[in-house]
C-alpha cells in the first residue's frame, strides 16, 4: 500500500496529538489532588487514545480494520462529555452526585453507545451505512449517523454546554485570578467542539476529515 504525503502529514499530526495528550496527563498526574485534577487525566487520556486511533484509522487502508478502529476508537468517543462534566463541576467546586444511582444513570449512554457501535453490523443502528470516498488525501469511510448516533450527539453535546454553562457561571464568583484561569479554558473548550461541528456537518472540504482530536489537544 503507498501512502501519500499527506496522509502520512495527517497521521503525524494526530500522533503528535497522541503524545501532547499523553504528556498533558503526566502533567495533570502530580495535581489530581486540585480541583477537577483526576477528571482532567481522564480527559486527556481519552484525547489520546481519540488521536491514537484516529492516526491508525488514517493509515490503514483496509475497510474491515478501519471500522474496527473505529470501535476500539469509541472506548474515547462515548464517554467525553460526561468526563467534561465531571472536570467542569468539580473545577467549579460543584458537587458531583452524591448519590450512587444518579451517578450510574449518566454513563448509561456512554455504555449503550459503547454496545451498539460495537455491534452496528447486527442492527445498522449507530451507523446507518459506512462509504468509502476518494478525497485528494486518499480514500476516507463517511460514517452516517443511524438513531443512537444522534442521541449520542445530542447527549454529548448537552453535557457539553451545562458543562461549559457552569464555568461561564463561576467567572462572577471567581477571585480574579481564576477568573482568567477559567475564561481560558472555556475559550479551549470552544476549540475541539467547533471542529466536530465541521465535522458532523460535512463543512471541511476533506470529506470524513475529523479535526476534533487534534483540536481536543490544543485545549488540553
Amino acid at each position: 500500500m503507498k501512502i501519500s504525503v499527506p496522509t502520512i502529514v495527517q497521521a503525524a499530526a494526530l500522533f503528535a496529538s497522541t503524545g501532547l495528550s499523553i504528556w498533558a496527563a503526566v502533567i495533570a498526574r502530580p495535581r489530581r489532588g486540585g480541583p477537577g485534577g483526576i477528571a482532567f487525566g481522564w480527559v486527556v487520556v481519552a484525547i489520546a487514545l481519540w488521536s491514537f486511533t484516529s492516526a491508525m484509522h488514517t493509515l490503514v487502508d483496509d475497510y474491515a480494520a478501519r471500522v474496527t478502529i473505529s470501535k476500539f476508537q469509541y472506548l474515547a468517543v462515548a464517554p467525553i462529555g460526561v468526563l467534561w462534566l465531571m472536570f467542569t463541576t468539580q473545577y467549579s467546586r460543584l458537587s458531583w452526585p452524591a448519590n450512587r444511582i444518579a451517578r450510574a444513570l449518566m454513563w448509561i449512554v456512554p455504555a449503550i453507545t459503547l454496545l451498539l457501535a460495537a455491534t452496528n453490523e447486527q442492527h445498522h443502528f449507530y451507523w446507518s451505512s459506512i462509504t468509502p470516498v476518494s478525497t485528494p488525501i486518499g480514500t476516507r469511510l463517511i460514517y452516517h449517523g443511524g438513531p443512537w448516533y444522534w442521541v449520542h450527539v445530542a447527549f454529548s453535546y448537552s453535557l457539553i454546554l451545562i458543562g461549559t454553562a457552569i464555568l461561564v457561571r463561576g467567572l462572577r464568583r471567581f477571585p480574579p485570578p481564576y477568573r482568567r484561569q477559567t475564561a481560558l479554558i472555556i475559550i479551549g473548550a470552544l476549540v475541539p467542539w467547533i471542529g466536530n461541528l465541521l465535522y458532523l456537518s460535512q463543512a471541511l472540504p476533506v470529506s470524513g476529515l475529523d479535526l476534533t482530536p487534534v483540536a481536543f489537544t490544543v485545549s488540553g
